[in-house]
């Protein structure tokens, strides 16, 4: 068996559209049981993308890496309005994400939607000086990013993404 690779997705469709680092990636990919990946689409400036990106992402990603079973590790998208989303956006996205992975069922094997529930506010304020995001022009696009990835609150309610995951779910009749 050899060891996952992994290729950050933090940006559309993050190391696969940088031409060094898809190379890179691409370089190593032979020697790996499967290509495993992290997708959040999200601008440079931690705003979400359209969710019509995602389909787009899908293909991307299954057209560039060939011959391995893809593995989404992690999936999510925020639904902070400083990040430009919102509750009704990060549900569509869980539908979007569904529908791609519809069409390229045969290629990934499994996404895992990131954070359950969203973090903390004393959390995410030590992982944006962990990341050395503290005083960065987009700090407050961060922290939002990390703080609003959850498909419920903090509080244990529920978000309408957590509803849609279960109606995904239940469509597909992977729950009864």
């Amino acid at each position: 068996m050899g060891f996952i690779g992994y290729c950050q997705q933090h940006y559309p469709v993050g190391g696969l559209v940088d031409a060094s680092k898809r190379a890179e990636y691409l370089n190593f990919l032979p020697n790996l049981d499967s290509a495993v990946l992290t997708y959040y689409p999200l601008k440079s400036d931690f705003t979400v993308q359209p969710v019509s990106q995602v389909a787009i992402d899908f293909a991307l990603m299954v057209n560039t890496i060939t011959g391995k079973d893809i593995i989404l590790q992690e999936c999510g998208y925020p639904s902070g309005t400083t990040n430009k989303s919102s509750n009704a956006l990060q549900a569509e996205f869980i539908t979007a994400v569904f529908n791609a992975w519809d069409t390229h069922r045969a290629r990934i094997s499994l996404i895992d939607f990131t954070w359950q529930y969203d973090v903390s506010e004393g959390k995410v304020d030590q992982w944006v000086i962990d990341y050395g995001m503290a005083g960065q022009t987009n700090e407050a696009e961060f922290k939002s990013y990390l703080w609003t990835l959850g498909l419920n609150r903090y509080d244990s309610t529920s978000k309408p993404a957590l509803t849609q995951l279960q109606a995904e779910l239940a469509l597909r009749a992977w729950v009864k």
